[in-house]
């Protein structure tokens, strides 16, 4: 999906993260899942739909909160950063990426 969607082919990557959505549901993995819906959220994100990639990284959101996977929150703060500054609303995107810094273990600050 990364490579088409860096192409610019956005549908062929939307059809990439549909298929791996499916494969995962069908396996039951709920953390590829979240990582298929991080990535439609990421081309939403470059297609300027807002909205979709909103539903998508909640859904993303729910399935760590679920599962209680505490180490997928900066990622996903990181994600919520980044769609508040293509909205233009840098006072969301900097409380989203203090909450990502505040949810970083000591030793994932270094990358």
């Amino acid at each position: 999906a990364a490579l088409r969607m860096s192409a610019g082919d956005l549908d062929g990557a939307r059809a990439r993260v549909a298929a791996e959505l499916a494969r995962a549901e069908a396996m039951g993995d709920w953390d590829a899942r979240r990582a298929a819906l991080q990535t439609l959220a990421d081309v939403e994100v470059r297609a300027g739909d807002w909205a979709a990639a909103d539903r998508a990284l909640g859904a993303a959101e729910r399935l760590v909160a679920d599962g209680m996977a505490t180490g997928w929150i900066p990622s996903l703060r990181n994600a919520r950063g980044v769609l508040a500054l293509r909205r233009g609303d840098a006072p969301a995107a900097a409380a989203h990426y203090e909450a990502r810094l505040a949810a970083l273990a000591p030793q994932q600050w270094v990358y």
